[in-house]
């Protein structure tokens, strides 16, 4: 018998599990909203000025695209494949989810409630991210999920997945 006619036998184990996938989505985008971004102020995040050539440290709760030693700098997402570290992807904000984010650290920093997200954002956690690979000409929106989930996807020459490595 097929996945199609058992889930036609459990609709309504269905629909909990479609209710739960649900709510996950809304908290993870709530969660990283109310936080101010692309993380927390005292945790430290890797960052690069040149295409992930190079990469440095800094604050996480800092929004890319911003400036550094004259320069934009982006999130660069560092792995490591026997003991070589790369930069397997970059991330940047929109400018309207980065004006999103700046104005909930604002309220959270105000004591105020974030502001509620545009309809667009509801949809998707990835709503105003954008991502690539370096060297890549072009960002590709964190909301083409099938697209973006590719360019995140690290991976070693032979195969395996990389490891992340933590700043």
């Amino acid at each position: 018998m097929g996945i199609r006619e058992e889930l036609n036998k459990r609709p309504k184990a269905v629909a909990v599990a479609g209710v739960i996938a649900l709510a996950v989505g809304i908290g993870a985008m709530a969660f990283q909203l109310s936080s101010g971004g692309i993380g927390r102020s005292g945790e430290q995040a890797f960052y690069t000025t040149d295409d992930g050539a190079n990469w440095f440290v800094d604050d996480a709760s800092k929004l890319p695209p911003f400036q550094h030693d004259g320069k934009e700098a982006v999130r660069a997402y560092v792995f490591e494949c026997n003991g070589k570290r790369f930069v397997n992807h970059l991330e940047r904000l929109t400018p309207d989810r980065r004006k999103l984010a700046e104005a909930a650290a604002q309220a959270q920093k105000n004591g105020r409630p974030p502001p509620p997200p545009p309809a667009a954002a509801r949809q998707t956690a990835n709503w105003g991210l954008e991502v690539k690979k370096p060297g890549d000409k072009a960002w590709t929106a964190g909301s083409d999920l099938a697209k973006s989930s590719l360019v995140m996807r690290a991976k070693c020459p032979d195969g395996k997945d990389a490891l992340p490595v933590a700043p």
